[in-house]
């Protein structure tokens, strides 16, 4: 049996009073108390008033008006962003136009090699262990190491 078929006669007044409740009983509200709490109020009302200014009958914002700050947001955001990266990238293609045989690198999928071969074209071959060469791309090496870092075993 589902709690809409039970008859509301049946159910304890707890879980009545959960869904039907009473409205609050309204107390006047006293002069007194307004009297004494009308100074908090009067000193808080300039700070409201203050932050709503009326449109001035002037003439309406020009173009200038949003023009400079979206120019000076630009600017901070090319060079704190753009910039760098573009030095970067320009480093890292400066890199791999350098490599040479026997020059240290790290792929982009983390694969650390010596260079064994360097085509002409944008292939590299890469001596990952003995006997074991893997041909690249040269676009995908992320560090270029100056240094072989042979392991000796």
């Amino acid at each position: 049996m589902f709690a809409r078929e039970i008859p509301l006669n049946i159910l304890p007044s707890f879980y009545l009073s959960r869904f039907f409740k009473k409205p609050p009983i309204h107390q006047p509200v006293h002069q007194e108390k307004i009297r004494r709490n009308l100074p908090n109020l009067m000193s808080i009302t300039p700070f409201f008033l203050a932050q709503v200014t009326a449109p001035s009958a002037g003439q309406p914002p020009g173009v200038g008006g949003m023009l400079v700050p979206m120019v000076c947001i630009f600017a901070i955001m090319y060079f704190l962003m753009i910039r760098p990266q573009q030095k970067k990238e320009k480093q890292l293609r400066e890199l791999i136009e350098s490599i040479k045989t026997g020059d240290a690198v790290i792929t982009n999928g983390g694969i650390h090699g010596v260079v064994s071969n360097v085509t002409d074209g944008g292939t590299l071959m890469l001596k990952v262990a003995d006997n074991v060469r893997i041909k690249i791309e040269k676009s995908s090496i992320s560090t270029v190491l100056k240094e072989p870092a042979l392991e000796k075993a």
